[in-house]
């Protein structure tokens, strides 16, 4: 059986929703400027992207980040997807919802087999 992979479950994805401009200084890796309405997106987590070394000097990136997101400057539209193990299958399932439902579903690095 062959896997044809589907990698968007790695990342995570943040929008500019201000309404202009966004000088996003805490995105890595040494910030990024968005226009009103851009994405931006990077490997794994917004947290582990945020720490990336050394936890302590990171402190600025990290209030940076929480002040847009409170300030209502920025979204989190994607992030690294929940894939958990079935306790019956034993197969992994990915959480997905669908019209405000939660539900599971293969996950999606694994798009089909052939």
């Amino acid at each position: 059986m062959a896997h044809t992979w589907n990698e968007a479950g790695f990342f995570t994805t943040i929008k500019n929703v201000s309404g202009g401009t966004l000088n996003c200084s805490f995105l890595p890796p040494h910030g990024r400027v968005l226009a009103s309405g851009a994405t931006y997106t990077i490997f794994g987590s917004i947290q582990s992207a945020l720490v990336a070394l050394d936890y302590a000097s990171s402190t600025r990136k990290i209030q940076g980040f929480l002040n847009a997101i409170t300030k209502g400057l920025i979204q989190v539209t994607q992030t690294p997807a929940v894939i958990l193990t079935d306790t019956v299958t034993g197969l992994p399932e990915q959480v997905k919802v669908t019209s405000g439902t939660i539900g599971v579903q293969a996950p999606t690095y694994e798009s089909s087999l052939t």
